[in-house]
């Protein structure tokens, strides 16, 4: 299937950091989304039931009755939809753009080491690099120091309104 902006696309509104499904019409976009709803009750049915035996066998941690609480809770917050896959960047990009925030620099410098930096050059009167390793597509945090400040923030390497630069070049500023 050739993936266009009108390609078809079931996807999660409350979590779009991945695709559901494709779909080539909407009849079959129909019993996607409802195998996707489906799926997700089934999932958080199955955490539920994990728990409960943990629980009931006095064998949880605090970590693994976490992590299940965390799973049911995903689970049965999914709010999927049919839509287009460029609806669904979009519903991506406002997930994912955050908040720009002020770290420190040994968190700068352990990000700079941890990886090769990816274009680590000056943007717009901030010395700044990506991480390598994208989260997903064209998404990567981005570090930036300026005047003995230095910031992260999620940001879309195919639009540099996104970069933290940009930002605050603009007026948004850090937490």
């Amino acid at each position: 299937m050739k993936i266009t902006n009108e390609t078809i696309c079931i996807f999660d509104k409350n979590n779009p950091t991945s695709l559901q499904n494709y779909a080539a019409d909407m009849e079959q976009a129909k019993v996607c989304l409802a195998h996707a709803v489906k799926s997700a009750k089934e999932s958080a049915k199955s955490w539920e039931e994990i728990l409960e035996g943990w629980e009931k066998d006095g064998a949880v941690s605090i970590a693994n009755k976490n992590m299940a609480v965390g799973y049911i809770a995903q689970y049965k917050a999914t709010d999927f939809a049919i839509g287009t896959w460029s609806e669904f960047e979009a519903a991506q990009k406002t997930h994912l753009i955050g908040t720009i925030h002020e770290i420190t620099e040994n968190e700068w410098m352990e990000m700079l080491e941890v990886l090769p930096p990816m274009g680590w050059k000056d943007y717009a009167g901030f010395n700044a690099f990506f991480m390598s390793e994208r989260y997903t597509g064209s998404f990567t945090e981005m570090y930036a120091r300026k005047n003995g400040k230095f910031y992260s923030a999620m940001v879309d390497l195919s639009d540099r309104e996104t970069w933290i630069p940009a930002r605050m070049n603009n007026g948004e500023e850090a937490i």
